[in-house]
């Protein structure tokens, strides 16, 4: 579950889950909602995805990251991700989505952001809070 905020020149996801996977494809989902603004995407798409870093919260800072390249540069828009491991340093995906038009572009997200980026767990729930600059 996600839900979107804005700022001044930003925009932001609150995202909270049963688990840290849910916490990681919630999080892609709603930066791909952010984006487009679609809530239904096709699955016409597939890659797979294996991306490293030095903690969890960079972890979802650098898989965020590498989905919003791979959307600039590809022209994909992705909304469904099954996570296939999820360790420390490392997560390990199959993302699903659609060719992304243009005209389906709502908001332009130049880069996530660290502000504030920490994943927490409170009353059995994961939760975060990501800022994106747009």
């Amino acid at each position: 579950m996600f839900s979107v905020f804005f700022t001044t020149a930003d925009a932001g996801i609150r995202v909270e889950a049963d688990s840290l996977e849910g916490i990681f494809s919630d999080s892609a989902k709603g930066m791909f909602f952010l984006m487009t603004e679609k809530e239904i995407i096709n699955f016409e798409v597939e890659r797979d995805l294996y991306v490293e870093s030095h903690d969890m919260d960079f972890l979802l800072f650098q898989w965020l990251s590498e989905l919003l390249y791979i959307s600039e540069t590809e022209k994909i828009i992705f909304g469904k991700f099954d996570i296939l491991e999820l360790e420390e340093n490392s997560i390990k995906a199959k993302c699903f989505g659609e060719r992304l038009s243009q005209s389906s572009v709502k908001r332009l997200i130049k880069a996530v952001t660290l502000h504030n980026l920490h994943i927490s767990r409170h009353n059995n729930k994961w939760k975060v809070e990501i800022i994106f600059d747009l």
